[in-house]
C-alpha cells in the first residue's frame, strides 16, 4: 500500500487543471467561515476534498460494525470464525440493507451535508452564485465498500429532496471517487489498477464533466509518477463497473 498525504498530492492535481486553493484568496486573519478547498475559475466551479477514512470509516464506525456482526451471528444470519473478512456482496439481504444504513448516516452527516455547505458558502465568500459543485471523494484504506457499492450510495443520498421537491444537497453537481492506496480488479481489466470514478447529477453543466477529466488526467499522470511507471486509464459502463473488486 502507498503512503501519501491524499490532500497534498490533490493540491498539486488541481494546480495542473487549472485550479488554486480557496484559502490562499481569503485574509489570513479573522474570523470566517468552513469554506471549500478548490477554484477553478475558468470553468467557475468549486469543489471540496474529502477522506472517507477521516470522515466516515472512523474507529468508531467500526466499533459499531462489530457490533452489528456480532448481532448477526447470533441470529444466525451469518457464521464468522475469529477475525475473517466480511463482504458486503455476499451476505444475506438483511444484513447488507442494516450494513448500509449504519453508513448512510455519517455519509451523509460528515460528507454529503458538510460538504454541500462549504460549497455553499464559498459561492458567497467568492461572489460566485452561479458556480457548481464538485465532491472529490478518497476512500484510503477501506475495502468494506467496493467503489461500484459506494458510489450507489452516494447517488442515493443525493437524490434526497425537500419537502417542497427541491434537491436537498443542490450545490452538489458532480462526484469523483478514487483511492490513492487501493488498487481494483476485474474480468474486463488485463491487470489491477487504480481507479477514479465519475458520477453526474441531472442539472450538472458540461463544464463540470470536463472539468473532472481534467482532473483524472492529471491525476493518473502523478499517480504514474509517484509508482515509477505509466498507470492506464479505464473506463466502463454501469453494468461493468459492479464487476470492480478491491484486490
Amino acid at each position: 500500500m502507498l503512503e501519501m498525504n491524499p490532500e497534498g498530492m490533490m493540491d498539486g492535481v488541481v494546480r495542473v487543471a487549472g485550479g488554486e486553493r480557496v484559502d490562499s484568496l481569503l485574509p489570513p486573519t479573522g474570523q470566517r467561515a468552513k469554506n471549500a478547498d478548490y477554484l477553478f475559475r475558468a470553468d467557475n466551479v468549486i469543489a471540496e476534498f474529502k477522506s472517507l477514512q477521516q470522515e466516515v470509516f472512523t474507529p468508531a464506525y467500526r466499533q459499531k460494525l462489530d457490533a452489528l456482526v456480532h448481532e448477526w451471528t447470533s441470529r444466525g444470519l451469518i457464521y464468522v470464525f475469529g477475525r475473517a473478512a466480511i463482504n458486503l456482496r455476499t451476505l444475506p439481504a438483511p444484513c447488507q440493507q442494516e450494513w448500509m444504513r449504519l453508513l448512510t448516516l455519517p455519509l451523509q452527516s460528515n460528507v454529503i451535508q458538510l460538504a454541500h455547505s462549504q460549497i455553499k458558502e464559498t459561492k458567497k465568500t467568492l461572489c460566485r452564485p452561479e458556480a457548481q459543485g464538485l465532491l472529490i471523494l478518497a476512500n484510503e484504506g477501506n475495502v468494506d465498500y467496493e467503489p461500484s457499492n459506494l458510489m450507489l450510495l452516494v447517488a442515493n443520498i443525493l437524490k434526497k429532496k425537500h419537502p417542497n421537491g427541491s434537491p436537498q444537497y443542490a450545490s452538489i453537481h458532480a462526484v469523483s471517487i478514487m483511492s490513492h492506496t487501493l488498487l481494483v480488479s476485474s474480468p474486463d481489466l488485463p491487470a489491477r489498477a487504480f481507479f477514479w470514478l465519475n458520477g453526474h447529477r441531472p442539472f450538472c453543466d458540461e463544464r463540470v464533466k470536463n472539468l473532472q477529466s481534467k482532473l483524472e488526467r492529471a491525476w493518473y499522470e502523478a499517480m504514474s509518477k509517484r509508482v515509477g511507471h505509466p498507470i492506464p486509464r479505464f473506463q466502463m459502463n454501469a453494468e461493468k463497473l459492479e464487476n470492480l473488486r478491491f484486490s
